[in-house]
């Protein structure tokens, strides 16, 4: 399911044995930048397809089930870092279920070359080519010793390559280092590819090992990691170095294979981490350049605060409620006409619903000694509601929990919008400490079972708050995926070039997660200064998939033969329909929602229109309102809604576990937002499941209490259904796809009659 639906464009076709009259079979020297591609099977369909057409069948494991194309080059030498004092790339790794390249460790110190004549020294042999005009020759043209070999005459593709045949000579379940030295012959600029053809119970697949473009006469080192899969009957295993253009005669060179003598690690101190090469940020994108989220301002001196400014009435002051029902258990609270109201420490029972009169404000403070601890049924603000401001950001935790049961007819019947939300006709300002950047992504791949991360930006994140390391892995859904909510344990202070910061984790990770030149993957901080949640006890699903549901032992189920990536699990339909966190929403045209450094967990009510964790709603121009810094998690329906509203800021957020459309365009009409630098993650679909079938053509969904949307059931991380927005520097992982741009005939809900 975190497949794109178009089909992709670098899956190469069976390289032919004799010479062709087919297509070539190599990628495109093009490479991909956000998002890996699905490995190649025999015979990959044209047409776009949420699943391919040749699934494996074995089930996933837990290693990554499918990996970027593209593998890493070598650091420059001029990158020193403090190598490891134990050598825990030298242990073997569980095997992924299919294998790919991985980031590039340097090769082990202990090791043994399985590869045969790979200096060319006198002959050629047991290499051979796999095109009929082509041809082998020894030259004295060698990167080191006496001779390499030449590969001329390739007349028919860039697969047309140097062979040798690795029946017998690699394990399966063994990471090998693989490395090439190659350089142009007849050109000055190409991309060479190393690859592992595989052919297993009569399927033949292809996996990239390493890839890079090469410029100049100059020799250069390919190199990548390579793990062999088997599940069935392994017929043949092919190794090759391909890629330059059709007629670009090249050099190969001290090719070498090599299998790592296990060893074992020793405990890996807190001040050790991997050693280069590693994925800089800098080199992260190879087509295209994203933009960087600004910097923030550098430090200054908190001014004009809210909880410091004077006349202001203490909550916890009975004298503050003389003549008006007083905070208390199940209590609905009003405020004092014309009063700041300070929220100094925490407020343990569960109130009613605490209404703002348009005269008055709400403000919670900061506890030096803790954290201030506040909860209620919900909020009803015609003033306004406030902690910090955007120049005195809360340094100090608060944390508003929302109560309420779900009532049984709630899509068809909702309750008035305070009840178990912060409904705001006034002013919400809530302004955390802010931490940047929001998520960044591996500069080095992270191995089940280690506990450190390298990372490809400065972060400030800080010891205990958790984040969430994203898949890697093709499928994600809820009941198989890889992505690891994990807790910060401490950061590196002296970090290696190349590298933007390392981050020790407080427990290993359980499975592996890469970064390759292609594709890394992306790590997003959850942990806010300011939470608003919703209660523990009320607000979690009471319908929970057993997860016993697969597509193979249904037989009466029209897709019993179905297959995602070799794995039949699918989630039970119309499970998960009950979650009923609470919500926020900032309505009308006279309001304004100022939210950044924020925490919204468990929030979002299933399947009930309009309840969200964030939900600017039918407020018009609103160029000063923004969600942006914050974090959206364990949601149960949708992350940010812009509905009938325009010119508002979502950006550099991070959302994940997220049920239906995650970063939401509502109705069509809204126009010059800013959605940027935001993550998706974890995206899960409504309905009995998603569409299947050849091309873009779904069944018919239709409305129900079960699915108030039917778009939903393919729930994407970005809904946009305009494109007068500025859409900028976004990931998505997770959904039915990440992106959705629905085609709208007309405008949509409330705004249907809107030109």
């Amino acid at each position: 399911t975190a497949a794109p639906s178009p089909a992709p464009t670098a899956a190469p076709t069976p390289v032919p044995t004799t010479a062709p009259t087919s297509t070539p079979t190599s990628a495109p020297s093009s490479a991909p930048t956000l998002a890996p591609t699905p490995m190649p099977t025999a015979a990959p369909t044209p047409a776009p397809t949420p699943a391919p057409t040749a699934a494996p069948t074995s089930a996933p494991t837990s290693a990554p089930t499918f990996a970027p194309t593209f593998a890493p080059t070598p650091a420059p030498s001029s990158a020193p870092s403090p190598a490891p004092t134990s050598a825990p790339t030298l242990a073997p790794t569980p095997a992924p279920s299919t294998s790919a390249p991985v980031s590039v460790t340097s090769p082990p110190t202990a090791s043994t070359d399985v590869i045969e004549n790979g200096g060319f020294e006198g002959s050629i042999s047991p290499w051979y080519t796999n095109q009929a005009t082509a041809s082998l020759t020894t030259t004295s043209e060698a990167y080191s010793g006496l001779s390499a070999v030449l590969l001329s005459g390739r007349a028919t593709g860039t697969w047309n390559s140097i062979n040798q045949d690795m029946m017998g000579k690699i394990d399966a379940g063994v990471p090998y280092f693989i490395s090439a030295w190659v350089k142009l012959s007849n050109t000055s600029s190409d991309r060479f590819k190393s690859t592992m053809k595989k052919t297993e119970d009569g399927e033949t697949s292809y996996h990239t090992v390493a890839t890079k473009m090469v410029n100049g006469n100059n020799w250069t080192l390919l190199q990548g990691e390579f793990t062999l899969s088997v599940t069935g009957n392994l017929q043949s295993l092919v190794f090759y170095v391909e890629g330059p253009a059709i007629h670009t005669d090249f050099y190969v060179d001290e090719v070498q294979v090599l299998a790592p003598t296990p060893v074992t690690p020793s405990p890996t101190p807190t001040s050790s981490y991997p050693s280069g090469p590693y994925v800089s940020a800098e080199e992260a994108n190879q087509v295209i350049v994203i933009p960087d989220p600004p910097a923030p301002p550098a430090f200054t001196t908190r001014t004009d605060c809210p909880h410091f400014a004077s006349e202001l009435l203490d909550w916890h002051d009975p004298a503050t409620w003389d003549g008006l029902v007083s905070p208390g258990p199940g209590n609905n609270v009003v405020l004092p006409e014309n009063s700041k109201v300070l929220v100094s420490s925490s407020v343990l029972d569960i109130q009613g619903t605490i209404t703002v009169p348009s005269s008055s404000e709400l403000i919670f403070g900061e506890d030096t000694n803790g954290k201030i601890e506040f909860h209620a049924n919900g909020f009803e603000v015609n003033g306004a509601l406030v902690a910090g401001s955007e120049t005195c950001l809360i340094e100090y935790p608060i944390e508003i929990t929302l109560h309420g049961t779900r009532p049984a007819d709630v899509v068809t019947n909702p309750p008035v919008d305070s009840y178990k939300g912060i409904n705001v006709g006034g002013s919400l300002q809530l302004h955390g400490k802010q931490f940047h950047r929001t998520w960044t992504r591996l500069a080095k791949t992270a191995h089940a079972g280690d506990s450190v991360l390298m990372l490809q930006h400065p972060v400030n994140w800080e010891a205990g708050q958790d984040i969430i390391l994203v898949t890697t892995a093709m499928k994600d859904s809820r009941e198989w995926h890889q992505n690891e909510v994990l807790t910060i344990d401490a950061l590196e202070e002296n970090i290696p070039i190349g590298v933007g910061a390392v981050v020790y984790l407080t427990s290993p990770m359980a499975h592996t997660h890469l970064a390759t030149y292609a594709y890394q993957a992306e790590v997003g901080l959850l942990s806010r200064m300011i939470k608003v949640q919703g209660s523990s006890t009320d607000s979690e699903p009471t319908d929970p998939d057993p997860g016993t549901c697969t597509y193979y032992t249904d037989p009466a189920y029209d897709g019993s033969n179905r297959r995602i990536y070799g794995n039949s699990d699918r989630p039970c339909p119309n499970t998960k329909l009950t979650g009923y966190g609470g919500h926020i929403r900032v309505h009308g045209s006279t309001s304004i929602g100022q939210i950044e450094g924020v925490e919204l967990y468990r929030l979002g009510q299933t399947n009930v229109l309009g309840k969200y964790p964030m939900h600017f709603h039918m407020i018009g121009d609103c160029p000063s309102c923004y969600f942006r810094h914050s974090s959206v998690h364990r949601s149960f329906y949708r992350c940010v809604s812009i509905h009938g509203t325009h010119e508002t800021h979502v950006t550099e957020n991070v959302a994940y576990d997220v049920t239906g459309y995650c970063y939401y365009l509502e109705d069509g009409v809204e126009e010059r937002n800013t959605i940027s630098y935001n993550l998706g993650a974890h995206i899960h679909l409504l309905g009995p499941e998603a569409p299947w079938g050849n091309g873009q053509t779904t069944q018919l969904n239709y409305q129900s209490v079960d699915l108030t949307l039917p778009a939903d059931v393919t729930a994407a991380a970005f809904y946009i259904t305009n494109m007068h927005n500025n859409i900028i520097g976004n990931a998505a992982s997770g959904g039915w796809a990440g992106f959705a741009f629905p085609t709208l005939h007309q405008p949509i809900g409330p705004n249907k009659n809107v030109n």
